[in-house]
């Protein structure tokens, strides 16, 4: 049993880096039906809903998948794909519902839950949990939009989906829903080719609570900004809360509505920053004990102190050595976590020296990095290009 959750877990990170590679859109048409059935003496083995996806996956996205799974599983892995019915007929499943209830709730898919409760608090999140608890706690609009900002895998997708989970169970109360700024384009645009543009807009101006992430892929989508900006003056004025996720300060995103920009910009927009160590700490700690297989405290500080980019990464290190010593059936020590992890520090420190250079620049001139990479045309943000 322990060995299955520790494949579950890698097929997770798995998953997110193919999403990263092949796109969302064809992610999610080819590739997320998938699942990982076993890994078994290097050889990881898929399941696919039926033999025309089989064989399509099979010619199309073979490599991208192995490219996916080696710095999770390592290098020189075998990937066997194999028919699994019962992927089809939870697929078919998953769609009837989802056209009942407007849209899959992805923070609800049960498996997959973002909770609350597992998400780790520290100096750099401290304002943006302390944020959500209140929306829990406290009837009043106090703040409106809640606008979290972060670069991509720091926690705000965990703090959306959290909050939208716990929205139902808190004194709050209420309908709530988490959707990505792709989904919601996706959805109002399959309302408007099916005719179904009034059930779609009652759904969602119909919420207590709408958490939508990757705000900045709004960028350049004129119709769909105007769309949720209706939706968001809706909720807004009817007392319903909008939480938004961005990598990118609203007032550097170009091609964006001015009146959304400013909607934004008139809210509470609060930072989550790189973890510090006993953050990172806390984290690593958190995912051992819950993949119920606990590396010892050595790995652990090593794997804090030397994992820094983003918690998802962070997190993804831990799955993967979770995952060997299951399979080993022994303890891993800190030398071997070093060996294991080596692509991925030297990958990770190809990667930081651009990341390196931007927060050394950014700290000379006094300016954030999203301005730094912005559309500013401010002479400080120009002179420290």
């Amino acid at each position: 049993m322990r060995a299955e959750k520790c494949v579950s877990e890698a097929w997770e990170l798995i998953r997110n880096r193919l999403c990263s590679r092949v796109g969302t859109e064809r992610f999610r048409r080819w590739l997320d039906p998938l699942t990982a059935v076993s890994f078994e003496d290097g050889v990881l083995r898929i399941g696919t809903p039926n033999r025309f996806i089989l064989e399509w996956i099979e010619a199309k996205y073979l490599d991208d998948l192995r490219a996916a799974a080696e710095p999770v599983l390592g290098t020189g892995i075998r990937i066997e794909l194999i028919i699994e019915g019962s992927l089809f007929r939870k697929a078919q499943r998953l769609k009837r519902v989802a056209e009942l209830n407007g849209e899959k709730n992805v923070a609800r898919d049960p498996d997959r839950p973002h909770m609350l409760e597992s998400f780790v608090p520290g100096r750099s999140n401290q304002y943006a949990y302390k944020a959500v608890l209140q929306i829990l706690r406290d009837r009043r609009v106090v703040f409106n939009p809640l606008v979290f900002l972060a670069p991509s895998g720091m926690g705000k997708t965990h703090l959306l989906q959290g909050l939208v989970n716990a929205f139902g169970k808190s004194e709050r109360g209420g309908k709530a829903h988490y959707t990505s700024s792709h989904e919601f384009a996706t959805s109002f645009l399959r309302s408007l080719r099916q005719k179904k543009t009034g059930r779609f807009r009652s759904y969602f101006r119909s919420l207590s609570l709408l958490a939508l992430d990757d705000f900045q892929a709004l960028s350049g989508k004129r119709r769909i900004q105007e769309e949720f900006l209706h939706t968001f003056d809706a909720l807004m004025n009817r007392g319903g809360r909008v939480v938004i996720a961005t990598t990118l300060h609203p007032g550097e995103i170009s091609g964006i509505d001015e009146r959304l920009r400013q909607r934004l910009l008139g809210g509470l927009l609060l930072r989550i920053k790189e973890p510090d160590f006993p953050a990172r700490l806390s984290i690593v700690r958190r995912q051992s004990e819950r993949m119920n297989q606990n590396l010892c405290e050595g790995v652990l500080e090593f794997l804090a102190r030397h994992v820094r980019r983003n918690v998802r990464e962070l997190i993804g290190a831990v799955t993967r050595l979770s995952a060997y010593a299951a399979l080993e059936g022994r303890e891993i020590g800190v030398r071997e976590a070093q060996m294991l992890l080596a692509d991925q520090f030297d990958r990770a420190r190809d990667e930081d020296l651009p990341q390196r250079v931007i927060k050394s620049v950014c700290e000379l001139c006094r300016i954030e990095p999203t301005e730094l990479l912005g559309g500013s045309r401010r002479r400080r943000v120009v002179r420290a290009r």
